[in-house]
Parts: structure tokens; sequence; C-alpha cells
């Protein structure tokens, strides 16, 4: 009995560790995708590579750990997406350096902005709640 027990564990500690493996796996891969865009997209230098990489996998790892959140207590769940998209953005915009880079980070967040407001307009029309429509509006984001 106590070595089917054993046995038992030591399986679901292996399941559990190739599980944990994989994810991790898909959180790098995932956020390399989005690294390579954005590479594209601001020029990155080689050290910032790197950098948006790390911030990239941040991002997707703090999302993954949050999921849970959004059918249990959704008004914390949008605080913490809120949360993490200006830390997000602030990460970025503190990692590029230089003025074309900077612009387009300007020019990006400012494109989102106009969406956002004409997003807001849509649904003041239709009659959403200030809630209902601040949780629409995270939907709406860049990076």
């Amino acid at each position: 009995m106590k070595y089917s027990l054993l046995i038992a564990t030591f399986l679901l500690a292996f399941i559990g560790n190739n599980f944990a493996q994989q994810s991790t796996g898909n959180v790098e891969i995932q956020a390399r995708t989005i690294t390579e865009q954005l590479v594209a997209k601001y020029h990155l230098a080689e050290n910032q590579i790197a950098r948006m990489q790390k911030i990239q996998e941040r991002k997707l790892k703090n999302t993954a750990e949050i999921e849970a959140l959004k059918t249990t207590n959704p008004e914390k769940y949008y605080k913490k997406v809120e949360s993490l998209q200006k830390g997000t953005l602030k990460s970025i915009q503190m990692m590029l350096s230089s003025q074309e880079q900077k612009a387009i980070f300007s020019k990006t967040q400012a494109e989102v902005r106009q969406q956002k407001a004409a997003k807001r307009k849509e649904l003041l029309k239709q009659g959403i709640t200030h809630k209902d429509i601040e949780k629409a509006l995270l939907d709406i984001y860049a990076e």
C-alpha cells in the first residue's frame, strides 16, 4: 500500500512538473512572438530585445495567474488587468531609448486613447453602466 502511494505521488509530481514546463515553454513562445513584432515596430537594439522578452513573459505569466479571478472575483480581476497593463506600458516606455522609439510609443498610445474614446462614446449611447464601460475599454490595449 505504501509502495503504491509512493509511486502515485512520484507520478503526480512528475506530471505536474512536466505540465509546468510546458506552460512555461508556451509563455516563452508567446512572449517571443510578441517581442518579435515589437522589435520590428520599435527597431529595438539587442539589449532591448532581451528586456522586452522579459517584460512580455512577465505580462503573460501574470495574466495567466489572475485568469481564475475573472469568474470568482471579477472586480479584483479587472483591477489587476488594469494595473498589469499600466505596469507593462511603463516598463516598455522606460526601456525605449531613442527619440524615434519614444515617438512611436507615444503615437501608439494616442491611437489607443482615441479608440477608447470612440468606444466609450458608443457604449454611453447604448446606456451601458460606467463599470461595464471601463471593463470593455480594458480590451483596447496595445503592447
